[in-house]
């Protein structure tokens, strides 16, 4: 199965070793979100391998969301993957 991720900016695609903003991952067919989320920490991992383990590598990742239709996927990682949707990786805001 083809899973479209879309990060909300450049720099945050980087983070997970994409050139572009819009990029598509593969999935078993059987999918659930929680695959979605290894997949993305692995991409995650390879990318930033260079940056120091500690503090800043880690509070990066902790800093980012995972959404699907408006939904963190955090909150749906045993439920399948519904292919006709996105991901959008993006900044968790908080505060006001």
């Amino acid at each position: 199965m083809e899973v479209k991720i879309r990060y909300l900016s450049h720099d945050l695609a980087r983070y997970f070793g994409s050139s572009e903003k819009r990029e598509t991952v593969h999935l078993p067919d059987n999918a659930v979100y929680e695959n979605i989320r290894g997949v993305l920490k692995e991409k995650y991992e390879k990318a930033t391998k260079e940056l120091p383990a500690g503090k800043t590598k880690r509070r990066t990742l902790d800093f980012l969301v995972f959404l699907c239709e408006g939904k963190p996927i955090a909150t749906m990682v045993d439920k399948s993957v519904d292919p006709d949707s996105e991901v959008l990786v993006a900044y968790a805001d908080f505060g006001g």
